[in-house]
């Protein structure tokens, strides 16, 4: 499996052209696989206060809002 991510952050590898058809068909499912995973894991760990302050899942404010207007 490291391998396989391994290859594809490396740009010259990333679309996996140089490998035959079924070894690239068989590396997107296993990372499909994976990657469903590692959503589930994520999703069974997470709790409304680890994303309180995460300004990927709560976007802070621009300076002009105001907080005390609805």
């Amino acid at each position: 499996m490291i391998g396989l991510l391994a290859s594809l952050l490396d740009l010259c590898l990333k679309t996996l052209s140089n490998w035959d058809e079924e070894t690239r068909n068989k590396a997107k499912i296993e990372l499909m696989h994976q990657f469903k995973e590692l959503i589930d894991l994520n999703l069974i760990q997470s709790s409304p206060s680890e994303s309180y302050l995460d300004p990927i899942c709560i976007p802070i404010a621009d300076h002009s809002v105001n907080p005390f207007e609805w």
